[in-house]
């Protein structure tokens, strides 16, 4: 019985949808339809993506002896990068964005796009250095002999970082900082 009821609920919806879908030639109508292809921005890091500055005295700069090899994988879209770091982990040292030294429980991180492994002097504390928000590479900002900037499909920067440890630190232990990379549409 349910069944039957069932066909006949059906039956008459298929009716009736077509009663009201008819189409009147005297009377078309249009509609406008929009669409849109979303970006696809893609990096892909080709070496390493961990590396160890090692231990620190105050105020101490290192620079990476190995760098981030950052590729542009974006289906054929140029790209410009952006980057930012964050608090480190686990004792939270804050990211000192400004020029100069950090103090106590702070830290800075400068970066750098360049094919050789640059001396701590080619960093540019007001032009190089990470905040907690997006820097856009701009042929100043992390520029050396690569720019970071209007990066061709498949080519592949490096980026290479310069540390700057406290002046002090509550805590000895190990601290885990990341960079974020991000590409955007030049």
């Amino acid at each position: 019985m349910k069944k039957g009821t069932l066909a006949l609920a059906v039956v008459g919806l298929v009716l009736f949808g077509r009663n009201v879908g008819a189409v009147n030639p005297g009377n078309p109508v249009d509609v406008e339809v929009w669409a849109q292809m979303s970006n696809n921005l893609q990096i892909t890091v080709t070496s390493s993506t961990t590396y160890d500055f090692g231990t620190f005295t105050s105020n101490q700069q290192k620079v990476m002896t190995t760098a981030f090899d950052v590729q542009n994988t974006g289906g054929g879209l140029t790209e410009t990068y952006q980057l930012k770091a964050n608090a480190s982990q686990p004792s939270g040292w804050t990211l000192f964005s400004a020029i100069g030294n950090p103090g106590a429980n702070a830290f800075a991180i400068d970066a750098l796009f360049n094919t050789a492994v640059p001396g701590a002097a080619a960093f540019n504390d007001a032009t190089d250095r990470l905040g907690l928000g997006y820097g856009q590479a701009d042929g100043t900002k992390f520029f050396g002999d690569q720019t970071g900037v209007s990066t061709a499909n498949l080519q592949t920067e490096k980026l290479w970082l310069r540390f700057t440890a406290p002046s002090s630190a509550a805590s000895s232990l190990a601290q885990r900082i990341q960079v974020d990379i991000n590409a955007v549409t030049p």
